[in-house]
């Protein structure tokens, strides 16, 4: 959170996905970041359940595991826009963020 918050971003944290998705009806946010390895409920079926309720807020994945080549059909999807790995620099992060948020008909 701290990380975001330096370079600018304003920052809602959740506890779980659960929580994230409460979060997130109540107030929409510019952009969606999470784990893929969350307890209680993982980021595939948060980004899942994040889609039905909103089709094109961005977002983005973070996962220190890696991917399989099967996730990569997954993540095109879900229209996660990136799937960055731990651990994230900061100018990376800020950078896949900036580019998330730039409507894609530009």
């Amino acid at each position: 959170m701290a990380l975001l918050e330096t370079t600018g971003h304003s920052v809602s944290a959740a506890a779980s996905g659960g929580a994230a998705l409460e979060a997130f009806e109540a107030n929409r946010h510019d952009v969606v970041l999470a784990n893929v390895g969350m307890a209680g409920m993982n980021g595939w079926e948060f980004a899942e359940r994040l889609r039905a309720i909103d089709t094109t807020v961005p977002m983005l994945f973070i996962t220190g595991w890696g991917l399989r080549e099967e996730d990569q059909a997954r993540l095109r999807a879900l229209r996660i826009q990136r799937c960055l790995f731990k651990p994230v620099r900061p100018e990376e992060l800020d950078a896949a963020i900036q580019a998330a948020l730039v409507p894609a008909s530009l």
